[in-house]
């Protein structure tokens, strides 16, 4: 992001919003309320997305098949399943959604997004922190 900080009019204005986004963000987490989570997620990264286009030059991580799973997610969502995806510096997306939900999310990532299997990385959410030594 330091590419973007100087020449983004937005840089600012994305950092000023982050501290709300955050906290509300951490009291979905707190209630494990991933309908609230995910628009904040989603609204995260898309400001960062928007500090880099509007940089000079422009920075896009983007890739074709980027905006391809994020369309099959739009329409799980619209069909009801919390499929929720965030970005950082780089085309990967990663997706927030219930274990119940996982099939029909790879099918349609399979079906909808020109992914093959091989494409796709499943992760669950491990044991949680502990102190060590």
């Amino acid at each position: 992001m330091m590419h973007v900080a100087e020449p983004s009019p937005y840089y600012g204005a994305w950092v000023a919003a982050a501290a709300a986004t955050y906290r509300a963000a951490f009291e979905a987490v707190r209630a494990r309320d991933l309908g609230r989570l995910g628009p904040l997620m989603r609204l995260s990264y898309l400001r960062m997305f928007g500090t880099m286009f509007a940089a000079d030059p422009p920075i896009n991580y983007l890739h074709a098949r980027s905006l391809q799973v994020l369309d099959v997610l739009e329409g799980l969502r619209d069909d009801g399943i919390d499929a929720w995806e965030t970005m950082d510096a780089g085309p990967q997306v990663k997706i927030a959604c219930l274990a119940g939900d996982v099939d029909r999310i790879r099918n349609a990532l399979l079906a909808g997004s020109g992914l093959a299997p091989g494409d796709l990385i499943e992760t669950a959410p491990g044991p949680g922190p502990c102190i060590v030594g």
